[in-house]
């Protein structure tokens, strides 16, 4: 029997005897070792050199332990980058799934700023407790050498007052004769609308900011404050736009899935005169067998069970996986 075969087989299996243990799930209390991941960050953040030119990569949409995600952050850790923007979406299925995540972040050769997603607000991570616990930095701002960073919240699919408020200060620069920032990112889940080459889609059209006057608002405060970019996700895909006097990156390949036609990557973004933006594909969308991406599902789900049996399955089942991965990239290397 092939590899390939054998790997289905167990990945069935596993599903079989998960399904019976669906109730038995392990709830376990994770933080990062210096408080939240905004604050170990900021800390990272203040001791490091910002050169010249400074690199930032984005990711978004990642969810927790994907093979994809992981592809990603072992081609991110070699990156000469300053930080990591994170653009939302890591808890899909709880804050159960956070620790992995907080662990690979603390990982990396520099900070990582995050942003909840509507997932993480949403789902079954438990609203804001659950990201503000853990993460931390909502509506949140940072600035180092000539780089201002903005964190904005957009998780509720569109921009609260309240946060509007924290933004015009935010963006708001120095009276002379200080000097204002060199670079300034903002950081986002939601964007405002959806660059959707050719043609942009209106405001509050596709996956984007659902108040079209709230799209607009924040478009006019960036563009008004200069910004150098709008960084954000929730679109599976990776769409970069000029319109508004706005410079939109919209990157959300970051490893949960992407949509037909879209690959599984990050952003390179150096803060060149104009920015240079590139964005670096880890793994093909289209080599995501369904069969392997229920694996990959039905692995988080018995690892976060405790069931011992399941939990044997599962990694048998990564292993072949794995195996068959390698096998079939030496066959097209």
């Amino acid at each position: 029997m092939s590899l390939a075969r054998l790997a289905r087989l167990t990945a069935f299996l596993t599903v079989l005897v998960g399904a019976t243990h669906v109730g038995a799930r392990v709830t376990t209390q994770y933080r990062v070792s210096e408080g939240t991941l905004f604050a170990q960050a900021e800390q990272r953040l203040a001791a490091a050199s910002v050169p010249e030119t400074p690199v930032l990569l984005l990711i978004g949409d990642s969810g927790a332990a994907s093979p994809e995600l992981r592809a990603n952050l072992r081609a991110m850790a070699k990156e000469p980058a300053l930080l990591v923007l994170h653009a939302g979406d890591i808890g899909y299925r709880g804050a159960r799934e956070y620790g992995r995540f907080l662990k690979a972040a603390e990982a990396l050769p520099f900070p990582v700023f995050a942003v909840p997603g509507d997932h993480d607000r949403d789902g079954e991570a438990g609203g804001y407790q659950a990201w503000d616990d853990r993460f931390g930095g909502r509506d949140r701002v940072v600035e180092k050498d000539g780089l201002r960073l903005v964190l904005l919240d957009t998780a509720g699919d569109t921009v609260s007052e309240a946060s509007f408020r924290f933004l015009e200060e935010a963006l708001r620069r120095p009276p002379p004769p200080a000097p204002g920032p060199r670079w300034t990112v903002v950081l986002t889940h939601c964007p405002p609308y959806r660059p959707h080459p050719p043609a942009p889609r209106p405001l509050g059209k596709g996956h984007v900011i659902e108040d079209p006057a709230a799209a607009r608002r924040l478009l006019d405060l960036l563009r008004d404050a200069r910004v150098t970019l709008l960084c954000a996700g929730h679109i599976h895909r990776f769409e970069v736009g000029n319109q508004y006097g706005v410079t939109l990156v919209v990157s959300g390949g970051g490893g949960k899935d992407v949509q037909p036609g879209a690959d599984f990557h990050y952003v390179r973004i150096t803060l060149s005169d104009p920015p240079k933006i590139e964005p670096v594909v880890t793994t093909p969308g289209s080599g995501r067998q369904p069969l392997a991406k229920l694996g990959d599902r039905v692995i988080a789900e018995s690892l976060r069970s405790g069931d011992q049996t399941t939990i044997a399955l599962a990694v048998v089942t990564a292993v072949l996986f794995a195996f068959e991965r390698r096998r079939r990239a030496g066959q097209h290397g």
